[in-house]
């Protein structure tokens, strides 16, 4: 019993380190200052709402649509409807408070 507590318990300091050790290197990534432009291409990970979660091989960014006068941008809401977890898309992004869509489009997979 006590081999099984002993296992588990290196088991837990394990995962416990390696979540601190990514939390980590996530700190140590620079912020982006207002004003800052860039470009990702990946795979969506999630939509929630207005939000778009794309991961690339090199980050995950969370892109936002421009907020203007009384609701996000109308013509970036409609590209973010026309997309679905899995799509890999370009985006290109200007940062300010967030991360805020330039543009999104979907990239076309070549066919096998």
């Amino acid at each position: 019993m006590s081999m099984i507590r002993n296992g588990l318990m290196a088991l837990m300091v394990g995962a416990v380190v390696a979540a601190v050790a990514a939390r980590a290197a996530d700190v140590a990534k620079p912020q982006p200052k207002d004003g800052d432009k860039g470009q990702i291409t990946g795979t969506i990970e999630k939509i929630v709402k207005q939000q778009v979660t794309v991961k690339s091989d090199d980050a995950t960014i969370i892109l936002w649509p421009y907020y203007k006068g009384k609701g996000f941008d109308h013509e970036t809401m409609e590209q973010i409807e026309k997309l679905k977890v899995g799509d890999k898309v370009t985006a290109t992004w200007t940062f300010k408070e967030h991360y805020r869509i330039d543009s999104i489009a979907k990239v076309e997979q070549p066919q096998k």
